[in-house]
């Protein structure tokens, strides 16, 4: 419900950019918390909560989806919640810059104390999103 009110917002002009980069994508992942949630259960027949772990993890990956959507989400006619490629077609280099500190934050965090293989995610995020162009 959450999302669904966040993308009504956009829809009615409020642009992705002007929500908080790591809320946006907190709301952007429901859905893999959801099914997470739900194979626990199944297996386990518990009802079970994500780590914050896994919910840096599923935000990093949400992230790491709009920075390979970004092609894709160009040629689409309409919005999809890639606030990323918002942010680069706008060229606001202070939100882009804002990916960039998050996720060396993330990184800091879980140096040394990875057990779920965020690290590499983080690190391969941080990679992709340096070698945008932001002259697309």
């Amino acid at each position: 419900v959450a999302y669904e009110k966040t993308e009504q917002q956009m829809r009615a002009g409020e642009t992705p950019d002007s929500i908080n980069l790591e809320y946006f994508y907190l709301l952007k992942s429901c859905d893999v918390r959801l099914q997470r949630h739900l194979v626990q259960y199944i297996q386990s027949e518990k009802i079970c909560e994500s780590t914050n772990e896994q919910i840096d993890y599923d935000i990093v990956g949400e992230i790491l989806d709009d920075i390979d959507d970004l092609e894709e989400d160009r040629a689409e006619s309409v919005y999809n919640g890639n606030r990323l490629l918002y942010c680069i077609e706008k060229q606001d280099f202070e939100a882009i810059k804002k990916y960039e500190e998050y996720l060396s934050r993330q990184q800091i965090k879980y140096e040394g104390a990875d057990s779920f293989g965020i690290t590499e995610l983080i690190i391969s995020t941080r990679e992709k999103l340096g070698s945008i162009s932001l002259n697309q």
